[in-house]
């Protein structure tokens, strides 16, 4: 019984290895569309992944207080808000019926 163990674990190992590494006959083929679509695919889903890491790193950065020097003064001059003008000029056809000239 003890030499049939190993006898029969090798063999199941075996056809593991043939199964698994031996080519499989393949019914169809890949052209060119197929090959360009999986590209796109691949270039889309790096795509994705990089703007998200670079989303996730600038909100951890603006989390944790760090920013680079230049982002931070283009802040600063943006906070600073400008008189809005008294009103708007009158740029229809009509005449103003304000000036009684």
């Amino acid at each position: 019984m003890n030499r049939i163990a190993p006898l029969l674990s090798n063999c199941l190992a075996l056809f593991a290895i043939y199964y698994f590494l031996m080519p499989a006959p393949a019914y169809g083929y890949f052209d060119l569309g197929t090959g360009t679509y999986m590209i796109q695919m691949l270039l889309g889903f790096g795509a994705a992944v990089w703007l998200s890491m670079r989303t996730s790193w600038i909100r951890f950065g603006r989390a944790s207080g760090k920013t680079k020097a230049g982002a931070a003064s283009a802040t600063a001059d943006s906070a600073v808000e400008t008189p809005a003008p008294e009103t708007a000029p009158n740029t229809s056809n009509t005449p103003d019926t304000d000036d009684k000239a």
